[in-house]
């Protein structure tokens, strides 16, 4: 995994440290549904992880990485790039641009889906923090 830098659709540019979420000491799965440090471009993984783990969910219309990093839980070990190597454009049309319900619902079946690994506080944490982020209150109130 590298660092990327987000390119927004304002022209502003937004410099992601992935590393500064993960704790090596730290089992994987917890801290990846705290919080999703992966992007999918960032990510080299060997095909049979991939398959092994049954692929990507083609049932989500986002977050299929995400449900992929959760599904493969520990069994595998991060190695970090501290240096930006990529980049991500934001554009009409893409993942990152889609209407936030549409992420919200596929992130809490997502996160129902794999409630029994971690912790219930952490369940708890991540429905919390799902509800009230800036995008929803958007959604609901704009």
């Amino acid at each position: 995994m590298h660092r990327q830098i987000f390119l927004k659709q304002n022209k502003k540019q937004k410099y992601f440290d992935f590393d500064k979420y993960y704790n090596f000491n730290k089992p994987i799965k917890n801290q990846l549904f705290k919080t999703n440090f992966f992007a999918m471009s960032t990510v080299v993984m060997k095909k049979k992880l991939v398959i092994d783990n049954g692929g990507f969910n083609e049932f989500f219309q986002n977050a299929q990485d995400y449900d992929l990093w959760l599904r493969i839980g520990n069994s595998f070990k991060i190695q970090i790039i501290k240096k930006y190597l990529g980049y991500y454009s934001e554009r009409a049309g893409n993942i990152t641009s889609r209407p936030y319900h549409r992420k919200f619902k596929n992130l809490f079946c997502i996160l129902y889906q794999n409630k029994n690994d971690v912790n219930y506080l952490i369940v708890l944490y991540r429905f919390i923090k799902i509800i009230f982020t800036l995008e929803w209150f958007n959604f609901i109130f704009m």
